[in-house]
């Protein structure tokens, strides 16, 4: 086993038993910052860890001859996140940040040799991340891609070609001229389809109306992120998820979620844990109320509001106790105050000795 990618074997075990990254640590035997090194390459395990993390592959049913390490490819992407990094805003035309990847990605839980569209992909990191969630299926997903940028576009095909990635991208503005239809001039139909476009672009609201391609559907959820996240802003973004095939108990629900809880600061910028990820996109998929992070609203309640959608209007804020009365609170209010007039009293009783 001395030679086989570790990093891309644990994800592989990981994705395959469904397991965090603290989870897969407890079944080794080692800690959390030690799995997390391993993954990144940035430290690699001895002779007794390779045995147990061979015995946990056969467990999961991998055949780590399977598992292609991916050091260049890593490495690039390595290279693109500092990049966005000390690039600032230019940075948000290419990259989404991983976390975020995978939160979309866990939401749509793409099956085997389902089609993922991309409509603004950029770097074309969200389809790489679709594949990571079943690196090793014997159906691969079709991954298709749209980007407006040259400089993007071609940073998209060289990080598909050094993943080797199987992707079909295509260049042009997809709101006016969408580059995948069909012979008769409909837009093509992908079972998946995710996008970071770019923020605060100026699109007449009659165009989402009027959209000859019918691509605007019913809202089916809004998840606002915590803020920092992003390379173009410190400002909180937000995951939109559109659907016109709910489910029957889903409809005329709309989903809104909080995530600012599940946030932890970082330099440059702020990121989600992975075990938290996982947790947004249960509490989204399970779609009941929980305080303090999920509110569940009826589009009459929507349309009430403007079809104002901010989670933050509609999540209350979880209490671990119950408030205090008025009568309480003034209570509290002179026994401080009596408290205060004996810690003077006593404070000038030890400076009049000192005069």
């Amino acid at each position: 086993m001395a030679n086989i990618p570790i990093g891309s074997t644990l994800r592989t075990i990981r994705a395959s038993l469904d397991l965090t990254q603290q989870q897969l640590a407890d079944r080794l035997g080692v800690s959390f910052t030690t799995v997390n090194r391993w993954e990144g390459g940035v430290t690699a395990p001895q002779r007794a860890a390779r045995i147990a993390i061979n015995a946990l592959a056969a467990e999961a049913g991998i055949d780590v001859a399977d598992v292609q390490p991916d050091f260049l490819g890593r490495a690039y992407e390595y290279l693109l996140r500092k990049f966005a990094e000390g690039s600032g805003q230019s940075a948000g035309e290419f990259f989404t940040p991983t976390e975020v990847g995978f939160l979309m990605a866990h939401l749509m839980r793409p099956r085997p040799g389902e089609a993922c569209h991309d409509y603004a992909c950029g770097s074309a990191r969200l389809q790489l991340v679709a594949r990571e969630l079943d690196p090793t299926s014997r159906v691969p997903l079709k991954l298709y891609g749209q980007e407006l940028q040259a400089e993007s576009y071609a940073v998209a095909h060289m990080n598909a070609i050094i993943h080797d990635m199987d992707v079909r991208i295509e260049r042009g503005d997809t709101m006016i001229n969408p580059k995948f239809k069909t012979a008769a001039g409909r837009i093509a139909a992908h079972d998946v389809v995710v996008a970071n476009p770019m923020w605060n672009q100026d699109i007449n609201p009659d165009f989402y109306t009027n959209d000859p391609f019918d691509r605007f559907h019913a809202t089916g959820g809004v998840i606002l992120l915590p803020d920092n996240l992003f390379y173009n802003t410190s400002a909180a973004g937000a995951v939109v998820v559109l659907s016109k095939r709910k489910p029957e108990a889903r409809k005329n629900r709309i989903v809104l979620l909080n995530t600012s809880r599940r946030v932890r600061k970082g330099r440059p910028k702020n990121f989600i844990p992975e075990e938290d990820v996982r947790v947004i996109a249960e509490a989204f998929a399970t779609g009941e109320p929980l305080a303090g992070e999920v509110a569940v609203i009826t589009r009459e309640q929507a349309a009430g509001a403007d079809y104002n959608l901010s989670p933050s209007r509609w999540v209350e804020e979880a209490t671990d106790e119950e408030s205090d009365s008025v009568p309480d609170l003034i209570d509290k209010l002179r026994r401080l105050s009596a408290e205060i007039q004996e810690s003077d009293r006593q404070l000038f009783s030890t400076l009049e000795r000192l005069r």
